[in-house]
């Protein structure tokens, strides 16, 4: 079985700062990155680096341990599975949109959709080569802040001993989606699961 991999979030209070520390993290071993959010992404940010495709997807929440939070980033996953090995007419569809500028909720950005590589007909052209490597390798990562890896890892004991604590039901969908995370990406042949949350 899949083994999903927590890594640590530090903590972090604006929206937009998920997506400065998903920028910080994979800036620097990316040879490509593209912020594919809004509109009919694949997820929020792609990378490409050696033979390794990456779909990052990234949620923001104001509360502890929120079930529909993770249902909602979960699915977004999920149902992307496939586009981790597009056809050729998935990848030209969506060379305009990532060769624009980001669009933050109706306000047009400076900021280019492009985050590091030469061009996005560079892009489209690794990503295709990528993925006829018979080597490739696809992963999947979550990026969140509304979930504690040690304070998920208490609760679990709580469960174990049957304590009551107030969050117990989403405590329960929570594990539950994280099985059905890791089951889906199993299923398509992804090779690496990965959670980015608090410490």
């Amino acid at each position: 079985m899949k083994k999903v991999h927590f890594r640590r979030l530090l903590p972090i209070s604006p929206p937009s700062s998920v997506f400065s520390i998903v920028e910080d993290i994979f800036l620097q071993d990316s040879e490509y990155l593209v912020c594919d959010d809004f509109g009919k992404e694949w997820a929020d940010h792609i990378s490409i680096s050696g033979n390794k495709i990456q779909f990052i997807h990234s949620k923001y929440k104001n509360v502890n341990y929120s079930a529909s939070a993770f249902q909602d980033i979960v699915g977004q996953a999920l149902k992307n599975l496939g586009n981790l090995m597009p056809q050729d007419f998935q990848l030209a569809s969506k060379q305009a949109f990532w060769d624009s500028n980001y669009n933050n909720d109706g306000f047009q950005t400076q900021i280019r959709r492009l985050r590091k590589g030469n061009s996005i007909i560079d892009f489209t052209d690794r990503f295709r080569s990528t993925i006829l490597e018979p080597n490739h390798q696809r992963e999947v990562y979550l990026a969140l802040n509304f979930i504690s890896k040690s304070g998920l890892e208490i609760k679990l004991q709580q469960l174990r001993d049957a304590e009551a604590f107030a969050e117990r039901n989403e405590v329960i969908q929570i594990l539950w989606f994280i099985s059905s995370f890791i089951n889906g990406c199993k299923e398509a042949g992804v090779d690496g699961v990965y959670i980015y949350c608090k410490p």
